[in-house]
């Protein structure tokens, strides 16, 4: 009986199901990795407990672009996972003058921005970025904690450029085009 239930069993086709769920696994943390935003830095277009998912690929095969929002490895010893906007590319000079920013001198353009920055979160400085650094911000300058705190991140913490939001649904949209 139990011989013949064995022999009854289809091993090609458990094993075929076993390496579907593999690939799928795979694809899922790698290749569309996910995050939940956490706290209010990315409102007023992202909010606290939205779900993003992104994908690594375009930063394969390209460089990242200002705008772009992108997920972050973390930049602080045991700090979260984060999300935030690319302000500044490899070799610009970011300056924040009288709470405006300023990208190789010229004012940056920021229709994602709800509100300016008061004087005590965007205090005047200037960035010189490296070869493979870039200077990101949140869209809530006044709460968000980026890179006027913890400096000029490298390309190796983006995990992921984010291309959906698909949580919740009624908010279901995407973002960077690929």
């Amino acid at each position: 009986m139990i011989r013949e239930f064995f022999n009854s069993i289809q091993w090609w086709q458990i094993v075929k199901e076993g390496f579907f769920i593999v690939v799928v696994v795979l694809v899922m943390n790698f290749v569309l990795p996910r995050s939940i935003v956490r706290g209010h830095s990315m409102e007023p277009n992202l909010y606290e407990g939205n779900r993003l998912a992104g994908s690594p690929i375009p930063y394969w095969v390209g460089e990242p672009q200002r705008g772009d929002i992108i997920m972050l490895y973390p930049v602080e010893e045991n700090g979260p996972n984060l999300v935030k906007r690319i302000i500044g590319l490899p070799g610009e000079t970011i300056e924040i003058y009288e709470q405006q920013v300023y990208v190789d001198g010229q004012l940056l353009e920021e229709d994602y921005i709800q509100e300016p920055c008061r004087r005590y979160r965007c205090n005047d400085a200037v960035w010189v970025l490296g070869d493979d650094e870039l200077f990101v911000m949140g869209d809530n300058r006044n709460v968000s904690r980026d890179s006027r705190n913890y400096g000029a991140v490298t390309s190796d913490k983006i995990m992921a450029k984010v291309i959906l939001r698909w949580w919740p649904l009624t908010e279901l949209s995407t973002f960077n085009p690929l």
